[in-house]
């Protein structure tokens, strides 16, 4: 596995009713053919009374250990061959001036590989999700990132969406553990 690189998965955006952009899973071709071939064996579970409480007055949740043992080494492996097999175009683009060179995502990650589509709406975390979006999540679109350590953020402080969108949820999936000061995910608690 690739060590030198703390990988940062911002799987998919997942908004509530309403939202203009936003199209179901059925809207992505590649996660509905993959989804109807795939068994669901897992009982997908709502929040407790506890993660409903720091969901209304925190606007977040952890997950720790959403994503363990095999499928994890499955989800690693996909990242790091995917982020290897992407990395010498993201190069080529940044020395001609096109791309950033602090991070790159792989393209169409849903597409490369069916792990990808899995955590869309992997059992541990979907029930949460379509609780706080009264049932009906609606899929934005994936970014499957690569982001080096770094003690800095890639990005300023921003908001997503405006304050004026509907519900916004992001899920952040780390394949690697992230030491702290090595760029991990910030949030504002109570800001949403």
């Amino acid at each position: 596995m690739n060590q030198q690189v703390n990988a940062l998965n911002e799987c998919c955006g997942i908004s509530g009713k309403g939202a203009a952009r936003s199209r179901g899973l059925s809207g992505y071709p590649a996660v509905t053919a993959k989804r109807n071939h795939r068994k669901q064996d897992h009982i997908v579970q709502g929040p407790t009374e506890a993660q409903t409480r720091q969901w209304d007055e925190e606007g977040y949740l952890v997950f720790t250990d959403a994503i363990k043992n095999d499928e994890l080494r499955r989800l690693q492996n996909a990242f790091d061959y995917w982020a290897n097999q992407c990395k010498p175009d993201w190069l080529e683009r940044v020395e001609r001036g096109e791309q950033e060179a602090t991070y790159f995502d792989i393209p169409n990650p849903i597409e490369k590989d069916e792990i990808f589509v899995d955590i869309v709406d992997h059992p541990s975390y979907y029930g949460c999700l379509r609780h706080f979006t009264d049932g009906e999540p609606m899929f934005l679109g994936e970014a499957v990132r690569v982001l080096p350590p770094w003690p800095l953020s890639y990005t300023g402080w921003h908001p997503d969406v405006p304050h004026t969108n509907p519900l916004h949820i992001k899920i952040q999936i780390y394949v690697n553990d992230v030491d702290p000061g090595c760029g991990e995910f910030a949030y504002v608690p109570a800001s949403h």
